[in-house]
This record gives structure tokens, C-alpha cells and sequence, in this order.
């Protein structure tokens, strides 16, 4: 009887980042499922952002590969990383400033289909399109600030507008920078039912936060890293009981006086 096996969409293997003399990550090793979603956690400095960078093109491995859908996809830059469905969100929020909630979203939407800039300028504004993002602005929770000045929204409709920008790439996975940092608890429960419904859906979700609670509550699985290391993985409640988890956030126990 053959059983079901859960397809792998993400596959990181033996990555290792060199800053000179710094390891920033050190033989690190994920596998993620199509669907889960996916918790990275660990210290300041423990090599998150930067396993991200990889991930997204941002950063070549100094060694080690990423495998996504199966193929080798290490060191593409990242507009090829988002052309074949990794999207991601940014710790610091980066709107273009100056422009709309609407072109904003316009902007990444408009990029699966343009081959020049020329093409960019002429299209983007097509009414097909416009009526895709209006539909990734409903769902993000943003329609109604459509034509507000990015720079404008408070920091909880910034990050939304971040999401948003990556759906409009059409991604299977999602990559997710501390999306809950700086939010307010209701915020944070209106977020967490976005990345909920983005998953039902179908798109796969990374996510880096240094919220415990929002970590525990929506990742199937969480991996931690400490010093560019992988020290554990497993269910949540597994994570929270691991003493070496417990060690690197409070530190080793002191032995008595």
C-alpha cells in the first residue's frame, strides 16, 4: 500500500556564509514542506536574516546548496528568486515612499509581465491589472488606503503592504522577516489570521519572529539557530522544553555559590 508523502519545496542543504573571519551560518540544514508553515527562531545574531538573504538571492552561500521544487536554485539573484515563487518580507519596511498603497502593489504585480522598462511605463496601469491588486489589497486588508501615500500608513499597514508586494509576485513560498515586530496584540491577531488564510490557500510560510508566542501558535514546525547553527528542531512543544533552546536564550545555569 502506498502511503502519502508530503512533497518538499524548500530544501536547504549544508549552507555555510563566511564574513571573513565570521560565520554567519554553518552548515545549516531545513527541509520545509509544500504548505507548512515554518518557524526559524534563535537569538540576535544567530544567523536568521542572513539564512533568509540566501534563501531569497539576496546573499550568495559562501558553501552548501538551496533546492527549491526539487531544482538547485543556489546563488540566482533575486528577481529570479521571485520569478519562480519566493517572495519576502524585510525586517525595516521599504515602501516606495513617495507612491500609492495601489502602485506599490502595481509595481511587483506588473513585474511577472514586463521585459522592459519601456513596457513597465506603458502597462502597468492597465485596468486588468489594477482590478488583481485591488483583489491582493482586500485580502491584506488595505483596500481602503489604496490611494494613500505608502509613507503615510502606520507601521502595522506598512508591513501588510510589504505582504502584499510579495503576493503580488503570485508566490508559493513565503518568506517572513519579523512581520509582527512593533505591533500592537490586536494588530498582531489580525496578521496572524492573514498568514492563516495565505496558507489555506496554499502558499508555504517561513517565518523569522522573535515573538514566541505568535511562533508557537502558527508554525507547525520550528527550527532554531544559535551562532549560525541549527541546535534543534521539532513541534513546538518539543522547542520549548529543549534545553539547549532554553540554554541559548537564558544563558547556561550557574552552578551554586
Amino acid at each position: 500500500m502506498e502511503t502519502n508523502k508530503t512533497k518538499e519545496i524548500l530544501k536547504i542543504q549544508d549552507i555555510r556564509v563566511q564574513f571573513g573571519g565570521l560565520s554567519a551560518l554553518d552548515g545549516v540544514d531545513l527541509t520545509i514542506p509544500e504548505g507548512a508553515i515554518f518557524g526559524i527562531v534563535g537569538p540576535n545574531g544567530a544567523g536568521k536574516t542572513t539564512l533568509f538573504n540566501v534563501i531569497s538571492g539576496i546573499l550568495s552561500p559562501t558553501a552548501g546548496k538551496v533546492y527549491f521544487n526539487g531544482k538547485d536554485v543556489t546563488g540566482n539573484p533575486p528577481h529570479v528568486m521571485a520569478k519562480i515563487g519566493i517572495g519576502r518580507t524585510f525586517q525595516v519596511v521599504r515602501p516606495f515612499s513617495s507612491l500609492t498603497v495601489l502602485d506599490n502593489v502595481l509595481a511587483a504585480y506588473g513585474e511577472r509581465f514586463y521585459s522592459n522598462i519601456v513596457l513597465s511605463f506603458k502597462n502597468y496601469r492597465k485596468k486588468v491589472y489594477i482590478e488583481e491588486v485591488d483583489k491582493i489589497l482586500d485580502e491584506t486588508g488595505l483596500l481602503d488606503f489604496r490611494d494613500r501615500v505608502a509613507s503615510t500608513l502606520p507601521l502595522g499597514y506598512q508591513r501588510r503592504l510589504e505582504i502584499a508586494r510579495a503576493l503580488a509576485l503570485s508566490p508559493s513560498v513565503i518568506l517572513l522577516d519579523e512581520s509582527f515586530s512593533g505591533l500592537s496584540f490586536s494588530e498582531m491577531d489580525e496578521l496572524s489570521e492573514l498568514v492563516l488564510n495565505l496558507n489555506k490557500q496554499g502558499i508555504t510560510v517561513l517565518i523569522i519572529e522573535h515573538n514566541m508566542p505568535i511562533t508557537l501558535k502558527l508554525c507547525q514546525t520550528i527550527s532554531v539557530l544559535n551562532y549560525g547553527k541549527k541546535i534543534a528542531e521539532g513541534e513546538p512543544d518539543d522547542i520549548v522544553h529543549d534545553p539547549l533552546v532554553i540554554e541559548a536564550y537564558l544563558g547556561k545555569k550557574r552552578g551554586k555559590v
